[in-house]
């Protein structure tokens, strides 16, 4: 178990119709930004930072971000090696994400 996470992003369209867009991500944030540019190379994604925080003992850190099916292809890449509580952690988000694309394109096909 490292520090990162899979969540997912919600936003919601202006104008009259308002639309809830769902977006899978995953993050892995950490002071060190060699891991993470190892884990970029791997598995695509993006890398910001470094992001300062005020305060005594707080170092920058860099972040890893995936979005969307970039980050599936990433979770399905390391799925084989995600620690049970990972796992149980992913997998609801992936199936509510994957729901609303459903979703998304019954509406679009009509529109």
């Amino acid at each position: 178990d490292g520090e990162g996470c899979t969540y997912l992003a919600k936003s919601t369209s202006s104008g009259k119709t308002k639309r809830v867009y769902v977006r899978l991500r995953l993050a892995v944030a950490q002071v060190y930004l060699e891991p993470l540019e190892k884990l970029q190379r791997t598995l695509g994604g993006k890398l910001n930072g470094p992001y300062l925080h005020p305060g005594p003992n707080r170092q920058p850190h860099y972040q890893w971000n995936a979005t969307g099916v970039e980050a599936l292809t990433a979770l399905e890449r390391m799925w084989p090696y995600l620690s049970t509580n990972k796992k149980e952690q992913a997998q609801p988000k992936i199936n509510e994400w994957q729901a609303n694309r459903k979703v998304a394109r019954k509406v679009n096909q009509y529109a």
